[in-house]
């Protein structure tokens, strides 16, 4: 009697006497390699379910369309994020700051009484688990040079819904939409 060539199941020629411990042989071989590979499906399909739960994710995005005192996203089920990337561009006021969830304004950028132009920066918002935003990045404007943010923000909300501005200011006249349009805020996420 002859065998397949990587699992050895019977393969009868019509001179051969079938029995039936071979059909159970058989089986117990097919039900072995199936179980395997299932199981490495299983773990493979586990692994990637952890690697997309790692990436990073894009919350939102907000351009606007005509003047504003600010930009900004929402972020729903923000505890589920270990942190969040923010990327900004602004364009008009004298001076650029962020705030998180209604939590007073840092200033990212201050040009006096000149008027930025536009400033833009990279922001990484660390979510810490004894409660608060730990606030890292650096804001640059094109009429001077760049700052470095580094700044605790206590009574940030970090369960819940989160939503993060960025708020555009003129020293001249502070009743005034100081954004321009096409001013952005984009947000990333890195899930926990």
């Amino acid at each position: 009697m002859n065998t397949t060539e990587h699992y050895q199941l019977n393969q009868w020629e019509g001179s051969d006497r079938i029995m039936r411990e071979d059909f159970n042989a058989d089986n117990r071989k097919t039900e072995e390699a199936l179980t395997e590979l299932a199981d490495t499906v299983a773990q493979k399909v586990g692994q990637a379910e952890v690697d997309a739960a790692l990436q990073w994710v894009k919350i939102g995005e907000s351009v606007l369309s005509g003047s504003a005192k600010s930009v900004s996203v929402t972020v729903e089920n923000v505890e589920q994020y270990r942190c969040l990337l923010l990327l900004y561009d602004v364009s008009g006021g004298t001076e650029v700051s962020i705030r998180w969830s209604g939590s007073s304004a840092i200033t990212l950028s201050n040009a006096g009484w000149d008027n930025l132009k536009r400033s833009f920066g990279v922001l990484t918002a660390y979510l810490l688990h004894q409660g608060g935003v730990y606030l890292s990045g650096n804001a640059t404007y094109l009429s001077a040079s760049a700052y470095n943010i580094s700044s605790r923000l206590s009574a940030a909300t970090t369960t819940g819904t989160a939503t993060l501005e960025i708020l555009a200011k003129d020293a001249n006249n502070t009743s005034s939409d100081a954004m321009s349009s096409g001013s952005a805020l984009c947000v990333y996420g890195l899930r926990t």
